[in-house]
């Protein structure tokens, strides 16, 4: 599906003419680093809100702390590239080509790939109805990092910071999958709350601050703007 809607960009790019890594967000200049550590940014500060307000009120249990070991880094390497590879084929090609297929509709463009987003982790291991919802809210919330900002950077950064942060930083589940991680720590209370074996996605602490998390980003094209 992703690079059936890439053909249409493609298609748009040979009709109007312009530059290539423009058409697919894929820009690099200055502003790059720039957009890539503040998604970086707002990543982590969400996730470590979701991380010690679910602690706080005793819906996790932290059991101790793991010296980081050389696996780390391995994580940190296949994140990184994860993130990539799902803003490529879930902003860059699958959004990107809907704007275009849409007349440059963005919300209802935004909608229909954060569906497409949603069900594409309902094979995950412990997937659920609260979870695709969970999902399909965070298509929103890159859609919104992609679509404002007109590039994937600041997208990527937050991708990839929620899931590092979420897994090998504080340990919980990233979309149901398990990794190794700094703090080790067990969900003790409601499911619902802290999403269970699945991560935050699946929680209602988690699901809300994807909207704490879209505030921030608009909080940041706001400060953009005045620079």
């Amino acid at each position: 599906m992703p690079l059936l809607f890439g053909g249409l960009l493609i298609w748009q790019w040979r009709k109007k003419g312009g530059s290539f890594w423009q058409t697919f967000g894929l820009t690099i200049d200055r502003q790059a680093p720039l957009e890539l550590a503040g998604g970086i940014g707002i990543g982590a500060i969400v996730m470590l809100c979701i991380f010690g307000i679910e602690w706080a009120f005793g819906a996790i249990r932290v059991e101790g702390l793991t010296a980081p070991e050389g696996g780390i880094w391995i994580q940190f390497a296949f994140l990184i590239f994860a993130a990539l590879l799902e803003e490529i084929l879930s902003r860059s090609l699958l959004l990107g080509g809907l704007v275009i297929l849409l007349r440059e509709r963005k919300w209802l463009a935004m909608g229909i790939s954060a569906v497409f987003f949603g069900l594409a982790h309902a094979a995950n291991p412990n997937a659920s109805i609260i979870s695709i919802f969970g999902n399909a809210l965070g298509g929103v919330m890159y859609a919104i990092a992609f679509l404002e900002s007109g590039r994937i950077w600041l997208a990527w950064g937050l991708h990839f910071a929620w899931n590092f942060f979420q897994g090998p930083i504080l340990g919980f589940p990233v979309s149901g999958e398990e990794f190794t991680s700094f703090v080790r720590q067990v969900p003790i209370g409601s499911d619902l709350i802290t999403g269970g074996d699945y991560g935050p996605e699946a929680g209602l602490v988690g699901i809300i601050f994807r909207f704490v998390a879209v505030a921030l980003l608009y909080g940041w094209f706001s400060l953009r703007k005045d620079k």
